[in-house]
């Protein structure tokens, strides 16, 4: 979906006792962003067999197109927090997956599909052939699809 056509108030919660988490939908369906084209400032990182990139928000503060989806995703996360802070605990701990540093640009934190340690995100260049995740370079300009399904709480803080 575009991410200009989103609706906040088409965003629904749901609690889940087992595995305990929020499950979040979109008109009933996972919320699939199709994202600007961004950076990737350092490739892929791996902890404990999962694996993340940080996507980048490139000029922000004058690319109109990529303001409009920081700001979206920061509204997004504003509407996880009210929800959470109203059906939870109103005094919640919720982890940002945004990064801020005084010279750069802001990035995203992502997490890539994995099961059992393997990669499931598929991962295609311009060719349409499929990549490796390590072929991901620091610096790459990449066009994501990015899904936002859970709210996850681990060791008393959500993200």
């Amino acid at each position: 979906m575009n991410f200009q056509n989103i609706d906040l108030s088409k965003i629904s919660y749901e609690i889940v006792e087992n595995p305990p988490h929020v499950k979040m939908t979109y008109q009933k369906k996972d919320l699939e962003i199709n994202c600007p084209v961004m950076s990737i400032p350092f490739g892929v990182d791996s902890i404990y067999n999962k694996y993340y990139i940080k996507l980048q928000f490139d000029d922000f503060k004058q690319d109109i197109e990529m303001e409009g989806f920081f700001n979206l995703l920061m509204l997004i996360e504003q509407h996880i927090e009210d929800f959470l802070e109203s059906n939870i605990d109103e005094n919640i701990d919720m982890v940002s997956e945004f990064g801020f540093k005084d010279k750069f640009d802001p990035t995203l934190s992502t997490k890539l599909i994995s099961y059992n340690g393997k990669i499931k995100t598929k991962i295609i260049n311009k060719n349409g052939s499929e990549l490796n995740h390590w072929d991901l370079k620091k610096r790459s300009k990449v066009k994501c699809k990015i899904s936002l399904n859970g709210i996850w709480k681990v060791k008393e803080k959500f993200y």
